[in-house]
């Protein structure tokens, strides 16, 4: 895999965020519930399948156990035989992954992939970037999902 095109970890999540209608932050918080659950396990099987980070390095981004993202990929490979429905949200995910330039990735790693305008009771969701043309998570997975009609999108540069 080309260095210079392989997603990090945070392209992936925020891929699986935006198929989801989640934050990252849900992604990594503590919750169980099945809603937040399966995307989770999305996010470790593309990353192992995506990246070449290993168990441990995936499992620090969640918070939780290289045992848990090991189960997580297990369960997801199962799904997908067992469930179309399953295969179709990771072929989804998959499609939605945007991978960058390493410089780019690293700096847009230290920012938050959503940001909370209280003041307008909205959710402003970075772009991502295809070969020089911006795209919104939101625009980017309309098709796979209308969840985004509930926060306002703005393109980059815009307050």
């Amino acid at each position: 895999m080309n260095d210079c095109l392989t997603p990090s970890l945070r392209d992936i999540e925020a891929a699986v965020c935006a198929r989801f209608g989640l934050t990252a932050e849900i992604l990594r918080g503590p919750k169980k519930q099945r809603g937040i659950v399966r995307p989770r396990q999305i996010v470790m099987f593309l990353a192992r399948e995506m990246t070449p980070l290993s168990y441990p390095q995936i499992g620090a981004h969640f918070h939780r156990d290289h045992t848990t993202v090991l189960s997580g990929e297990r369960r997801i490979r199962f799904l997908m035989t067992e469930r179309p429905k399953v295969a179709a949200y990771v072929k989804e995910c998959r499609a939605l992954v945007v991978p960058r330039e390493k410089q780019q990735a690293r700096a847009l790693a230290a920012l938050p992939l959503v940001t909370d305008n209280s003041d307008t009771n909205t959710q402003t969701i970075l772009p991502l970037e295809r070969e020089g043309e911006v795209v919104s998570a939101g625009e980017a997975c309309a098709t796979a999902e209308a969840g985004a009609a509930e926060r306002k999108l703005k393109p980059e540069g815009v307050n």
